[in-house]
Order: C-alpha cells, then structure tokens, then sequence
C-alpha cells in the first residue's frame, strides 16, 4: 500500500461522488478528524478495518485502496 498516494486517491473518490469528509466520517463510522488526517496524509498507515469502512461507505472495492498493483493494479506504473 502505498500511503501517500492512499489519502490522496480517497480525496479524489470522495469528491468525484460529491461528498463531504464529514459525511464519509458518519457513513464510514470514523471521526472527521481521522478522514482528515488520511486525506492530509498525517495518518499514514491506517488498519485494514478502516480501509474497509471507507471503500464501503465510497462504495468502492477494498482493493481500490490495498494497492494490488504486481502486475497491473491501481498503482500500477
């Protein structure tokens, strides 16, 4: 996973789908300090359960965010 590219892909998600980082914190059961921090990338390693919470709320897969890029993935170069 690759972390700084992590808060800025969950930005440009939310935004897409025109949504708030205090309404993805309720729909994702985080504060909207943590979506914040994610986004700012202050927190760089977040668990996997909160990866999950957020791709949930998005309603995008977890993979969106776990950077499954060996061969062709997200982050693929």
């Amino acid at each position: 996973m690759k972390s700084p590219k992590l808060g800025l892909q969950i930005k440009k998600i939310r935004t897409e789908k025109g949504i708030t980082q205090e309404m993805l914190a309720r729909m994702a059961g985080l504060s909207a300090g943590h979506v914040i921090r994610l986004e700012n990338r202050r927190k760089t390693n977040p668990t996997i359960e909160t990866l999950k919470k957020i791709s949930k709320a998005l309603g995008v897969s977890f993979e969106t965010f776990i950077g499954i890029d060996e061969k062709g993935g997200p982050d693929a170069a």
